[in-house]
């Protein structure tokens, strides 16, 4: 099997295609809360960045967006990251 693929099974893995389902859902509806939206996009990208890690390819690229769309992270964080 090549490196960057992987079997999709377990609880982790239903749980990402949950989170997906739910991204897909909201992101289809007439009106959208952009905050839950966020949030949701948030767990999909710290699910499939947790499938890499799993895999033994941990991604600086995955940790920095769940980074970002940690509503924790301070905004100043974020825009100096941005400004490098």
């Amino acid at each position: 099997m090549p490196r960057f693929v992987v079997r999709a099974e377990g609880p982790e893995w239903e749980a990402l295609r949950a989170e997906v389902a739910s991204l897909a859902a909201l992101a289809g509806g007439d009106e959208v809360d952009l905050n839950h939206l966020a949030r949701t996009l948030g767990r999909v990208v710290a699910g499939v960045g947790a499938a890499f890690a799993r895999a033994g390819l941990p991604s600086v690229r995955l940790a920095a967006a769940e980074k970002a769309l940690d509503l924790r992270t301070k905004n100043s964080e974020l825009q100096a990251f941005v400004n490098r």
